[in-house]
Order: C-alpha cells, then structure tokens, then sequence
C-alpha cells in the first residue's frame, strides 16, 4: 500500500498509521520497556486510545508538557480523526455487505437465462487463450459467500459473463 503522506515522519504522530502498543500505556516516561510503538491500525479501540491519553496526561510534566508534546488540542484532534476512522471503516463492511447481496440477486435472477461465458481453454497456454461458453444458467452455488453460477455441470464466476439473453426455451 502507498502512503499518501511520503514526506511525513513516519514516526510522527499526525501520520495516520502512527498507533500506540497497548503496552505503551502504563510505562512511565524514561523507563526502560518495549521501544516498539507502531502497530497495525486495527489493534487499537478507542477506548484504548482514550486510556492511552490518560496515561499520558497524568505522566506529564508540570514544566515541559507531555513527553510527547502532544497538547489538549492535539488529543482531540486525534480522537476525532480516530473516530472518523473507525466510522469509515464500518461504513466501508456495510458497503461491502450491499456489494455482496447486490451480487447474490443478480445471479439468482440469471437461473433459466442464457448466458455466453469467456473462460481459459481447458488445455490453453496462457491468459489470452480464451474461449466462449454458452449455455442455461441451471443453478446458483456459493462459495466462500461469493456466488457462482452452474452451466451444463460447471461451476463460474460472475466475471466470466458477457452476455445475458432469454433462454431459447421459454416460449
């Protein structure tokens, strides 16, 4: 994955895969633990992140601030942008739930239709030696969540349909 922000410190903590270790949380400042403080985004809850800000608020220093420099505002800039996060996150699953019942639908309505499919040749030898399938779309199985569609005793992917007609036979 690229990141979008090349030029900021990956250490810093405004770039957005900058996270605390949990274990991070109840380490005094100068004492000797784990120097590790990145980790995958997933890891933290914002309840985590609110534990760590915390910790970090009373482990400051009355003369220099936090040790990390972070201030009130910057606390609150990061919850907010933390939880804009975590609601683009569950708004990204609900999509991707739409798209899969989106997808299911679809290849229900295609049973009784006919259908042309370009596939790989059974004894091709390579990705451009392709050929065109056509046939009555007999059944819907589902694998892995995923729908494929059976036609004379195969089993294909949705990708692989490029024309959906009228089967011959319904008249």
């Amino acid at each position: 994955m690229t990141n979008v922000n090349s030029n900021v410190n990956p250490n810093s903590r405004t770039n957005p895969s900058y996270a605390w270790n949990k274990d991070e949380v109840n380490k005094k400042p100068g004492s000797q633990g784990s120097q590790s403080v990145l980790e995958e985004r997933s890891g933290l809850s914002v309840d985590d992140f609110l534990k760590i800000m915390a910790a970090e608020m009373q482990n400051q220093s009355p003369i220099g601030g936090s040790e990390g420099g972070g201030s009130k505002t910057d606390y609150m800039t990061q919850l907010a942008q933390f939880t804009s996060l975590e609601q683009m996150t569950q708004v990204v699953e609900n999509l991707n739930y739409l798209n899969i019942m989106s997808q299911q639908q679809y290849a229900f309505s295609l049973i009784g239709k006919e259908v042309s499919l370009t596939v790989p040749k059974e004894n091709g030898t390579g990705p451009t030696d392709m050929e065109t399938i056509k046939g009555v779309v007999d059944k819907v199985k589902f694998k892995e969540g995923f729908p494929t569609i059976t036609v004379g005793g195969k089993d294909y992917q949705l990708g692989s349909i490029m024309e959906v007609g009228e089967s011959k036979n319904e008249l």
